[in-house]
């Protein structure tokens, strides 16, 4: 069986959009096409929740151009699932009824693996994501939501299910944004993944690629990027840029293909370019442990006075004299004191990538 992993996908106008030929005709040499499903379908019954981070939806018309591209593994194991609540997720799933989905559900379910049978192999799929809004855990469990990466489930799941499938492999969607490599947790966490069982590692989140390893013969790809991410102004020019992996289950071979999207003719297609080879040869050198550590002491540095600057707004510190001194003036003026919206610091909390960063950060400071 031969499957393809690609990164997220979060359209406004599908109709506009198109997969290039090249690539087109490596998916449609597939049996599985798996994609992250990044944002819920726009729906005028739903309301946006309040979290932190921006709240998104997608057009209703995307699940039927990925259907018409051939694709029929969705994973909705992400940050932004639940951005319009329970109604929102409802809405998504009831366009999916006639495909695979992965990586929702209730607390009971959730955490299942979705089982895809052809000939005498049997592969199972796990989507999962890092706890931000949306998640389903022990005290919301008659509700629909996300499964949870770090939950214990995980690990009995995997337990459970490896004895009566052929190939397992889980799908996180986790990490810091923008970074070019994964955090050392995460790549503990994939690693001890495969060794009670997993196949295979592929992740996405953070809308830029990482490298991959091979660990125990087994691949861990740490992000594969944005495969289609709809955006009027991209945050760099890496928005563009992602990673499709072929996996076949019969042979165990493992394709990797850089692809990157047009902004002008708005097409995904296959990079055959020496730029990207030399990209991608750079993210894979930077989890070389000489370089790893390295990248991490340089980007925790570069990001102390983000994290800073969101801690401060969830108010984790007091307000700096700028701030103090318009709360002395805006009641004169007729206008409400600036408040806190803690919202953001429970986040920090609880989202597994920003509570390790946020470790490091105090850690390091003297």
């Amino acid at each position: 069986m031969k499957i393809a992993f690609c990164g997220d996908i979060m359209l406004n106008s599908p109709e506009l959009h198109s997969i290039g030929k090249k690539l087109s005709k490596k998916l449609k040499d597939c049996d599985i096409r798996c994609i992250n499903f990044e944002a819920p379908v726009r729906t005028s019954e739903a309301l946006g929740i309040h979290k932190s981070g921006p709240v998104l939806d997608q057009s209703a018309k995307t699940p039927a151009w990925l259907r018409s591209n051939g694709f029929n593994l969705i994973t909705l194991a992400n940050n932004h699932a639940l951005d319009h609540g329970q109604k929102g997720i409802e809405s998504t799933i009831s366009y999916f009824e006639e495909m695979n989905i992965t990586g929702v559900g209730r607390y009971n379910d959730a955490y299942n693996f979705t089982v895809i049978e052809k000939g005498n192999q049997k592969i199972g799929f796990l989507g999962l994501t890092h706890k931000e809004f949306g998640c389903v855990d022990i005290d919301s469990g008659e509700q629909l939501g996300t499964a949870m990466l770090t939950s214990p489930k995980v690990f009995k799941s995997i337990i459970e299910t490896k004895p009566y499938i052929d190939k397992l492999f889980i799908l996180p969607h986790a990490g810091v944004e923008y970074l070019d490599i994964p955090l050392p947790e995460w790549r503990e966490l994939y690693k001890t993944f495969i060794d009670i069982g997993a196949n295979g590692v592929i992740a996405s989140h953070p809308h830029v690629p990482q490298g991959y390893e091979f660990y125990k013969g087994s691949p861990i790809f740490y992000s594969l990027g944005n495969f289609l991410f709809e955006r009027e102004k991209p945050l760099t020019e890496r928005w563009f840029k992602s990673i499709v992996v072929i996996l076949d289950t019969t042979t165990n071979d493992t394709e990797v293909l850089l692809v990157k999207y047009d902004y002008a003719n708005k097409t995904v297609e296959i990079d055959s370019s020496e730029e990207a080879q030399t990209y991608f040869i750079h993210l894979n050198n930077l989890l070389k442990e000489e370089n790893y550590r390295q990248k991490i002491e340089e980007e925790s540095v570069r990001l102390r006075s983000t994290y800073h600057n969101m801690m401060k707004n969830g108010g984790a510190y007091s307000f700096g004299l700028k701030e103090k001194l318009k709360n002395l003036i805006r009641p004169l003026i007729g206008r409400k004191k600036i408040k806190t919206d803690q919202v953001h610091l429970l986040n920090l909390f609880q989202c597994e990538s920003h509570r390790w960063m946020m470790m490091r950060l105090l850690k390091s400071l003297k």
